[in-house]
């Protein structure tokens, strides 16, 4: 029960605030400017990070919700469903479901049932999730850049 209790404190103090009626981040404009195969990669890595943060604030929810039903855990279920719906819209259907049931099967695998062992899933999630949610251009930035910084040391093997 305590583990749980540190669980959704933690889950509330790292909920980023989807905002009301919000739709999915636009693509920033240095993404748009980019070669056709690299924008692909960084919509993938978006969309993934997307994926597993849905399923990091359906999976605490879930937990919460089952052993401390007095916590409020809404504004979690919201930024879960604001990220699904960008996981969605960045690389579709089929791509996040996929990203999404892998996440969960590693926090299962993580915690091993065992509640005492959430701090690992919230170590790995709870403050990029909300940086994501809060910021994604920053997330945006940070895979341009990398991909940039990926193309670059390619071309220079070559």
């Amino acid at each position: 029960m305590l583990k749980t209790t540190f669980a959704a404190a933690t889950l509330l103090a790292a909920t980023a605030l989807a905002p009301a009626n919000a739709n999915p981040p636009a693509l920033s404009q240095e993404i748009q400017t980019l070669p056709q195969e690299m924008q692909k990669l960084v919509i993938t890595d978006l969309g993934e990070d997307f994926a597993q943060c849905w399923a990091y604030y359906d999976f605490m929810t879930a937990i919460i919700d089952r052993d401390r039903p007095d916590v409020d855990t809404n504004d979690s279920k919201k930024t879960g469903e604001f990220a699904r719906d960008a996981a969605l819209a960045l690389v579709g259907k089929d791509v996040a479901l996929a990203n999404f049931k892998i996440a969960l099967d590693s926090f299962a695998s993580d915690t091993a049932g065992d509640t005492h062992r959430l701090s690992i899933v919230i170590a790995n999630h709870a403050y990029h999730c909300k940086d994501l949610i809060d910021h994604p251009e920053h997330e945006m930035a940070r895979q341009v850049e990398a991909e940039k910084a990926g193309a670059a040391a390619a071309a220079a093997k070559k």
